[in-house]
């Protein structure tokens, strides 16, 4: 299988590397990577979610739950049924929480890659 090429804009076209047409075909993974409150239906933005939850269940018990609803939320079989649809693109939101501490801002975070 060879590497997909680049596609760009032409006109009113979206086009690969060769010009040709390209109709795109995606989803979205709202909700998971970032709360996105329009889409899980919970009131409040993220930080206020992750508050709550820290609140009732405590640091511990939540961070748990975090880690376990981004290792569920979407998994190999969803890939594949994703696939079996016949969509070329998935729209994932992501929260910058994944990848920087708002204590130690521009430092990444090996565990967000």
């Amino acid at each position: 299988m060879s590497a997909p090429a680049i596609l760009k804009v032409k006109g009113d076209k979206i086009v690969d590397g060769e010009g040709n047409p390209v109709l795109m075909r995606g989803a979205g993974l709202g909700g998971w990577m970032n709360q996105e409150n329009f889409i899980t239906g919970y009131p409040g933005r993220e930080f206020q979610i992750r508050e709550a939850l820290d609140e009732v269940l405590g640091p511990q018990k939540a961070a748990f739950y975090w880690d376990k609803f981004l290792e569920y939320f979407f998994t190999e079989s969803d890939a594949t049924f994703y696939k079996s649809l016949g969509l070329n693109c998935i729209r994932i939101a992501f929260n910058y929480r994944h990848f920087e501490d708002d204590m130690n801002p521009r430092v990444l975070k090996p565990e967000g890659f």
